[in-house]
């Protein structure tokens, strides 16, 4: 299969390696406790063995940068891939989204700066979340990374859950100010196109919004209004994750900035 493809590769390549992967995700096993799975998050990031995979993009304004997501990968002791959502469930419950999201960042930065040296202008798009928004140490850290590297304002697209950070907005919105200020991008998900949401990306301002999945079917008028608005403030439009991008209707790519792409290349 594809993921089984993705996980050999990416176990022999190695963190900047560009590999092929399907985000379906096998179920965990039903007895894993909440604890066993804390203490094999915790060991896999000390021991540097979660897998990172590439997830591709295409830029439809034609720039010259490879786009693509980089996104984890924790292994089961069975083989299989532990699902996000309960990965994610479990480092709230403990305080691991801290780690998690300064590992990924970290090894975002090392991708960035090896593709430089090589001479391949890349950008990466890597998820965070409001635990880092409120980690008051975070943004020293970050400046002092991208000083080390020298890479100020080059190729980070920050991804948050626009609902997390509906729970303090005025926080949220100095922080996403402080990394626009180093040169990162700021893309906020699952934005739904309603009143609501265009209120908090006035107050936001972030740089790109990834659609929600429930925008995929929306009719034409619909897509019309949200795409305008969007234009209009100058705000790019990525469309969502899903494991068949042939089935996103033409008219929303045809507005999209960045849609995801059905292969990889390396």
């Amino acid at each position: 299969s594809r993921s089984a493809n993705a996980a050999s590769s990416a176990r022999a390549t190695g963190i900047n390696q560009v590999v092929q992967f399907s985000v379906k995700e096998e179920p965990l096993d039903e007895d894993s406790s909440d604890e066993a799975l804390f203490s094999h998050i915790s060991h896999s990031l000390e021991e540097n063995s979660i897998q990172l995979l590439f997830l591709p993009y295409s830029d439809t304004q034609g720039g010259n940068l490879e786009f693509h997501e980089l996104i984890p990968r924790l292994m089961g002791s069975h083989g299989e891939s532990i699902p996000t959502a309960r990965i994610n469930l479990v480092a709230q419950r403990t305080g691991l989204f801290q780690k998690i999201d300064r590992w990924l960042l970290e090894h975002a930065l090392s991708v960035l700066d090896q593709r430089r040296q090589q001479g391949r202008p890349t950008a990466l798009i890597i998820h965070q979340s409001m635990e880092s928004v409120q980690d008051t140490s975070n943004l020293s850290w970050i400046r002092e990374q991208l000083r080390l590297r020298q890479l100020v304002g080059t190729g980070i697209f920050i991804e948050f859950d626009l609902a997390d950070l509906a729970a303090n907005l005025k926080q949220a919105k100095s922080y996403i100010r402080s990394l626009q200020e180093m040169g990162i991008n700021v893309i906020l998900s699952r934005f739904i196109g309603n009143e609501t949401a265009f209120k908090v990306l006035g107050f936001l301002k972030p740089d790109c919004v990834r659609l929600s999945k429930r925008l995929v079917k929306a009719k034409q008028d619909k897509i019309d209004a949200i795409t305008g608005q969007l234009q209009k403030r100058q705000i790019k439009i990525i469309l969502p994750r899903i494991d068949n991008p042939s089935r996103i209707p033409k008219t929303w790519e045809q507005h999209a900035d960045l849609v995801q792409s059905d292969f990889f290349s390396a």
